[in-house]
């Protein structure tokens, strides 16, 4: 799953099967996500968790969580 903001772009699992999006922990993301987006965690928590409910989709937090940037 590609997800584009004001500093960059980067990409998530999104699992088929049941489909479910895995998001870094907040912890983890400002270990690991790109570095522009560090701070916005929470704001891509509740979009995502929106984009999930819309699209019938399951949401994981979990520190393995992998983040894919360009």
């Amino acid at each position: 799953m590609d997800v584009k903001g004001p500093g960059g772009s980067f990409a998530l699992d999104l699992w088929m099967g049941k489909l479910t999006a895995e998001l870094a922990s907040e912890a983890a993301w400002r270990a690991r996500g790109p570095e522009w987006a560090r701070d916005l965690w929470p704001v891509l928590h509740e979009e995502l968790a929106e984009w999930c409910k819309k699209n019938g989709a399951g949401l994981e937090v979990a520190e393995t969580a992998s983040v894919y940037l360009p």
